[in-house]
Order: C-alpha cells, then sequence, then structure tokens
C-alpha cells in the first residue's frame, strides 16, 4: 500500500529477508508501526515489514476480516504465499480451526461494529493440515480527519507456547492426583533449614487438626508439634541425613491440635539437579499410631512378638493403561529385589502371585473405570520369594480423562503370619493344642448341616478320665498338664481321620464322628479309644494307668441343635461315670431331657 492508500503487491523478485524472534506487538507499536507506514517512502516500508519480526497484514477499514495485504512472513508460518492468502479477502476464514470458527467470527463482526483495537489467540490450519496457534493483534488506523484509513494488524506463531503450557497442565494433573489421592501426606522441605517443611499437603489437617494456614503462617509449629521426648533424636536425624544425602526414616509422636498423641513415620528421598547438587526433600508421612497402639498390645500380651510392621517406605509406582510399569519409587526395587531397569516396560502380572492375577486383573480394570480399590495380595521377588502386601491402586486422571494407575504397595508379610498366629490361638486349647469349644462347636454345626445332604449319621463323644484329680494331687498340676497333653495325642492317634477331637478344659475330652453307620460303628470306635488307654502312660518317669468314661450320642437329623447334641452327650456321660469306671453309655433319645432339649441334670 502506498502513501496514499493504495494496495500495491510486492514483486516476487524483491527477496524477503525475514529474522530475528517472533515477538507479540503491542498496540502502541501498531500504532507507531502505522505512522510510519503513512510517513515512510515505498522502499522503507517495504524494508520495515519485511523485518517486522511478525507477520503483518491490512484489512478493510470497514470489515478486519476483509484481508487486503499480509507481508511474506505468512509462508514461514503457514505454508502459503501472500499471493495464495490474497486471492480471496476471506480465504482465511476457510482456514480457521473448526473450534475456533464462531469465537473469531463473532469478534470479527464486533470490530465490524465500531471496535477500534483487538487482541485474540486462535488457531489457522497450515497447508500440510496441522493446527497453527496464532495470536492475532490489530488497530484501526484513521487519517488526520479521523476517516478509517484501514486495519493494521500483525500476528505471532505462538503453537510452541501453547505446547508448553498443555504439558504443563498435563503434568500438574499427574501430581495433584498423586498428592491428593493418596492416603498419606506428601511434603517437600528443603535440606539444612531445621526440618520444618516447605510444602504440606491437604491430609495433615485431618491428621493433626491445624489448619493448613497455621501450618503455613507458622513456622515454629512444626518443631513445637513434636513429642517434646522425641524431638532431640529427630533432630539428629535430620541434620545426619542432610549431611550425608541418605534417605530419612524415622517414627515419632507428634502432639495434634486436641492433645492427641499421633505417632508419625516420615520417609523421605533427597531430589538433587543434574549436577548432583541437593535441592529438595520429597517425601510421605503416614499416622501409624494404631499401629503402634497394636505393637504395644501384642507386647504386652505375648511379650516378645515381632511387631506388626517394619519401618521400610512404601513403594508408591505407576502403571498405563495397558498395566505396563512405567515408573517406580526405590521403595518397590528394595521391596521387589528388582532394579528400575529390570522392571520398567514389564506388565503388573508378571509380578503377582498366580493364584491372585485374576483378582487383581478385576482390581486393576475396576480402577480404570475410575473406582480407588483396596486389596491384599502376593508379589513374587527377584529371588522368588513371596511377600504379602496391601495395596492401594487410584486412577491416574489428566484433563478429565483416566490415563493410567498408581500403586502404593505396603508390606504386610509380618502381620499375616501374626494373624495367622493369633487364628490359631483363638479356635486351639493352648495347653494341648488340640481344637477349643469354639472350633468344636463350629464343626459340630457343619457337620450338623451336613446331615441334609447324606444318608450317614455323626456322633458325639464326651470323653471324661477317672478320678484325675488324683493325678494333680499326686504328682502336681505341672506333670498333671504333662498327662493331659499325652491324653490329646493318645486321642488323636486312636479316633478316624476326618474326625475331630477337642478338649473343653480340665480332663474333660470331646470327640465329633462324621459319616458314621449307627450306633454300632460309634461304640466300635468307643471301645478302641479306651483300649488304647490300656497301656500306661509314661509322664517324666511316673507310669499312669488311667480309665475313662464316655459318653455317646448318635444323631441323623439336620434339625438337631449342636449345643443340645453336646449336653447329651455329657448326660450319657455321666451315666456311665455313675454305674463304674472305665465304662460308655449311649444316649437314648427316648430320655425326658431329650423331649424338652434341656440337661435333666
Amino acid at each position: 500500500m502506498d502513501q496514499d492508500g493504495r494496495q500495491r503487491q510486492i514483486p516476487d523478485d524483491e527477496p524477503a529477508n525475514v529474522s530475528g524472534q517472533i515477538h507479540p506487538v503491542d498496540f502502541e507499536q501498531l500504532a507507531s508501526f502505522a505512522e510510519t507506514l503513512l510517513s515512510t517512502p515505498a522502499t522503507l516500508y517495504r524494508t520495515l515489514v519485511e523485518h517486522t519480526p511478525a507477520m503483518t497484514y491490512l484489512a478493510s477499514p470497514d470489515d478486519p476480516g476483509a484481508v487486503l495485504f499480509t507481508s511474506p512472513q505468512i509462508a514461514r508460518s503457514l505454508g502459503y504465499t501472500p499471493e495464495e492468502w490474497l486471492v480471496d479477502p476471506y480465504f482465511w476464514h476457510t482456514r480457521l480451526h473448526p473450534d475456533d470458527v464462531e469465537r473469531v467470527l463473532a469478534s470479527d463482526q464486533h470490530n465490524k461494529e465500531g471496535g477500534e483495537t483487538f487482541s485474540l489467540e486462535y488457531r489457522l490450519v497450515h497447508r500440510d493440515g496441522h493446527p497453527v496457534w496464532i495470536r492475532d493483534q490489530g488497530l484501526l488506523i484513521r487519517d488526520e480527519d479521523e476517516v478509517p484509513l484501514f486495519w493494521l494488524g500483525s500476528t505471532v506463531d505462538i503453537s510452541e507456547q501453547k505446547h508448553a503450557q498443555q504439558t504443563l497442565h498435563e503434568v500438574e494433573a499427574r501430581y495433584r492426583t498423586l498428592v491428593e489421592q493418596i492416603p498419606v501426606v506428601t511434603y517437600i522441605e528443603y535440606p539444612n533449614t531445621g526440618g520444618a517443611p516447605h510444602f504440606l499437603s491437604p491430609q495433615m489437617e485431618s491428621m493433626l487438626g491445624y489448619s493448613m494456614e497455621q501450618w503455613r503462617d507458622e513456622p515454629g509449629l512444626w518443631v513445637s508439634a513434636i513429642h517434646p521426648d522425641d524431638r532431640a533424636f529427630w533432630q539428629e536425624e535430620i541434620e545426619r541425613t542432610d549431611e550425608t544425602g541418605e534417605p530419612f526414616n524415622l517414627e515419632y509422636r507428634m502432639i495434634a491440635a486436641d492433645g492427641r498423641i499421633v505417632w508419625i513415620r516420615s520417609s523421605s528421598q533427597l531430589v538433587r539437579d543434574d549436577d548432583g547438587t541437593p535441592r529438595f526433600w520429597q517425601g510421605i508421612l503416614q499416622d501409624t499410631t494404631d499401629e503402634v497402639i497394636a505393637e504395644q498390645r501384642l507386647a504386652e500380651s505375648e511379650q516378645r512378638y515381632r511387631s506388626l510392621f517394619d519401618h521400610n517406605p512404601d513403594a508408591v509406582y505407576s502403571f498405563d493403561l495397558d498395566g505396563v510399569l512405567v515408573s517406580l519409587n526405590v521403595a518397590l526395587e528394595e521391596m521387589s529385589g528388582y532394579t528400575r531397569d529390570e522392571v520398567i516396560g514389564t506388565s503388573y502380572t508378571r509380578h503377582i502371585a498366580p493364584e491372585d492375577i485374576e483378582r487383581v486383573e478385576q482390581y486393576f480394570l475396576a480402577t480404570m473405570r475410575g473406582s480407588p480399590q483396596n486389596y491384599e495380595c502376593g508379589i513374587l521377588r527377584k529371588d522368588g520369594s513371596r511377600i504379602d502386601v496391601h495395596v492401594t491402586n487410584l486412577p491416574i486422571i489428566v484433563g478429565g480423562e483416566i490415563v493410567g494407575v498408581y500403586g502404593i504397595s505396603k508390606d504386610i508379610s509380618d502381620r499375616k503370619a501374626l494373624e495367622d498366629q493369633l487364628r490359631h490361638q483363638a479356635f486351639h486349647d493352648p495347653l494341648t493344642g488340640l481344637p477349643n469349644r469354639l472350633l468344636f462347636m463350629d464343626r459340630l454345626q457343619h457337620a450338623v448341616n451336613g446331615l441334609k445332604r447324606s444318608s450317614l449319621s455323626i456322633a458325639v463323644l464326651f470323653v471324661d478320665f477317672d478320678h484325675f484329680k488324683q493325678v494333680n494331687d499326686g504328682l502336681g498340676h505341672e506333670l498333671g498338664d504333662q498327662a493331659l497333653i499325652e491324653i490329646a495325642g493318645t486321642i488323636q492317634r486312636c479316633i478316624r481321620p476326618g474326625d475331630t477331637a477337642s478338649r473343653l478344659g480340665g480332663d474333660e475330652y470331646t470327640v465329633l464322628l462324621i459319616d458314621v453307620a449307627g450306633t454300632d460303628e460309634a461304640v466300635a470306635v468307643v471301645k478302641r479309644l479306651m483300649n488304647c488307654f490300656d497301656k500306661p502312660i509314661n509322664v517324666a518317669g511316673h507310669r499312669l494307668t488311667l480309665t475313662a468314661s464316655v459318653g455317646i450320642v448318635v444323631s441323623s437329623s439336620s434339625e438337631d441343635d449342636p449345643g443340645a447334641l453336646l449336653r447329651y452327650a455329657d448326660l450319657a456321660m455321666y451315666q456311665a461315670k455313675s454305674s463304674g469306671k472305665g465304662l460308655y453309655e449311649v444316649f437314648d433319645w427316648s430320655h425326658p431331657a431329650a423331649a424338652r432339649g434341656v440337661d435333666s441334670r
């Protein structure tokens, strides 16, 4: 365009010398540029336009959408020559990204109706089909009489900036999902600053009751909240790990806002720059109060039990939607025995105990559908050994879509072993190891229920050893206990496989016989059992000859009450004992006790 406002196309044989970085152009720059256009000779104008580090264009004063001129930089930005771009003043409308058309045309309409300036970011479609983000700024130029001459615009390619912004949003979303959803507090602490965290995730407020504003505004709150008895060794460990760079792992007490004592397990790793310079400590805090209390109670009752959990940091890792491991922390390496390079890119199913794979796959699929999961399973270490872990799975959500799965694993092998031991103690006699009354009655109930599907019967034996009090009185309770152990072993050896022997207490034992043909078979078992005690038992050099009185009740009805069956066997035993020693008695179902459902004694 010449000084008088007429449009002129720059000849193709005039070289375009475009260089420099592309920067946004503000409206003051545009106004200055326009003033220069109106007062500068054509040659200088062309040089100015072609050396401007942004694409410059002119549009109709009546319609900013009607492009009259564009500078050569358009070829680099969008792949079109100025000649191609100007075949139709509205050609650029066809290159608008479909998602931006309505918004951009609405801006043009607004400018047609009286706008003086505009600034807009939108996408144009490059000649090869890929979208290009641009920032478009325009200014309406007027002459000395305020008559509109043309719209002067400048556009810059901001695609790289937009891509960087999108990448940052994705990273922030992943981090936010991890920090805000895992059932622990995450924190950042700078080295050599006294140990107080610089950042705490929101879970800290529910853990100790102090608001996030208090943690932020009261620098001394952290140290003052640590239990006075624990501050010294906590401070020593902070200083030691700041000096050595070793992982920080410590369990200590903190005082909550309401005065409660809360046990905290703190685990962190030192994050370094590429050159090895320490940047910050990144770690997690766990409320271990329940675990500590459980350990203390177990120590009081069992005295030398192992602790329920060791103090290793939890393993944190992530999978893509195909279940392929894409990241892990050092704790998982230590837990599994594998190095990072050995497991990155492998499927999670490779490391799950075979018997748990199908169940874990269902939890994984549920997590990918957006539902967090908590479960226990076994994992296989590199050396082939198995450990039990408690797993929390959380969906990784970015931009409203699930893109993967986070996992957090805690080694619960010690707890599982302890649970097995406690379960055994709950259902077995501590002296003889036989099932106790609770387990015996449970098995009796199952046996009664099984009569619905069987043509056979069951029998309950109540065994009481005659004059056993004399053993305790004569040899003492310690040897009496040894005799009870020998009796238990003899009973187990003499009954049939599949039957259950139990010690109710003192010298009273019960036996559950399943799948018996009737009273005769039950009596045969009793006779064999009584014959086993014909030989004296040896207790610490003492040979004891024992006899037992046995009550028998036989049932073939699934309607019978297990507690009543035990009482009937007890009643029959007393009837046998009243007739002498070393005898057995079969319960008579015509007995009045059976009719009333109670013991007649």
